[in-house]
């Protein structure tokens, strides 16, 4: 018998990341983070911000919203899956998520507005 090589879908790596964190809060983090994302990246992405911008508001809200830590993961991964997908992979994308985790976790912003007007005061420019 010989064993070929078969890549697991990307759903089923993030399933099996998620329950690693701990299986009770594996499907609340995954439900939230994807229908936030779901939401608001369409809406900010029709907005005249950069694309730091988009990172660090979406981050401050996940934090918000979900929590930190879904935050945190939810940003990595999506990074990981551009360094391996179509995406564009960038070290500046990550350090944009982690000030929009800084805004949440002092309380700077504490809504999506809030989000959005201190990450464009971070990170002002043409948008992408």
């Amino acid at each position: 018998m010989t064993l070929t090589y078969s890549p697991l879908p990307m759903r089923w790596l993030l399933t099996v990341f998620f329950l690693t964190l701990g299986v009770s809060s594996a499907h609340a983090s995954i439900t939230c983070a994807a229908f936030e994302t779901t939401h608001w990246y369409p809406r900010l992405k029709a907005m005249p911000i950069s694309d730091k911008s988009m990172h660090c508001a979406l981050s401050c809200h996940l934090a918000n919203e979900c929590s930190v830590v879904d935050s945190w993961t939810f940003g990595r991964v999506k990074e990981l899956i551009d360094v391996f997908g179509p995406g564009d992979a960038e070290w500046k994308d990550l350090e944009a998520n982690d000030d929009g985790l800084l805004m949440s976790i002092t309380g700077r912003a504490r809504n999506i507005r809030e989000c959005i007007h201190e990450c464009r005061t971070i990170y002002p420019g043409p948008p992408n």
